[in-house]
């Protein structure tokens, strides 16, 4: 986890205007522009004229990301419709570049068993994966890499690898949980789980939704529920 590099007092909204964003216009800086999934409730609309896109229940806000010093510490700036207006883009090319751009993200799918048992030394967790079929979607950061789910290829090549459907829990803004269905787990007890973990170790800023989502590999979808 990288949370410690990102300085979250740094960021601001397009527009509280810094003129270089709109002298170097959409062409300067589309290549930084990255999707962040969030609630209705979610941080990200405190302030009203966001950017947005709808996916399912949730909301798809877009920011810019600049890294600058040591440690690449990172500021993260909020795009509105004004400066939409300024670069002269609608907000689906706004949308189709940041899902573009979630490649740099380095995203990566990652067994629980294997996480821990490299936090402990491999002493806790037994070796097979199959112990315990879960796994961690988010970016190389993990910041707002819940986001990956909104590039399906990511998903249906994993669901294709493990050979079943997929639950998918939304963890929170920066991961989400990916839960192959053998056909032995019930959705409404996944959403119990998805719903006290959200009570109790989740930030309100940083929380989803209170169910599973679910990748059906034939209709190539996800959707709310199974």
């Amino acid at each position: 986890m990288e949370h410690h590099m990102i300085n979250t007092n740094t960021h601001i909204y397009a527009s509280e205007k810094i003129r270089t964003i709109i002298d170097l216009g959409w062409g300067g800086f589309k290549d930084y522009i990255f999707p962040c999934l969030t609630s209705p409730e979610g941080i990200c609309q405190v302030k009203g004229g966001l950017a947005y896109s709808n996916f399912l229940d949730l909301y798809i806000h877009y920011y810019i990301r600049a890294e600058s010093g040591y440690g690449r510490r990172m500021k993260i700036i909020w795009i509105d419709q004004t400066l939409l207006t300024d670069w002269d883009i609608n907000l689906q090319a706004l949308e189709t570049q940041a899902v573009k751009n979630l490649i740099k993200d380095r995203y990566t799918i990652q067994s629980i068993n294997d996480i821990l048992n490299r936090s402990f030394d491999g002493n806790i967790v037994p070796d097979s994966p199959m112990d315990c079929p879960l796994y961690v979607l988010t970016n190389q950061r993990a910041f707002f890499g819940a986001a990956g789910i909104l590039d399906k290829g990511i998903i249906s090549a994993f669901a294709d690898n493990v050979g079943h459907d997929l639950f998918i829990l939304p963890s929170s803004r920066h991961e989400v949980l990916l839960f192959p269905d053998l056909g032995d787990v019930a959705a409404g007890g996944l959403d119990g789980i998805v719903k006290e973990v959200n009570s109790s170790a989740v930030e309100p800023c940083d929380r989803l939704s209170d169910h599973v989502y679910y990748y059906d590999r034939e209709m190539d979808e996800i959707r709310i529920g199974r």
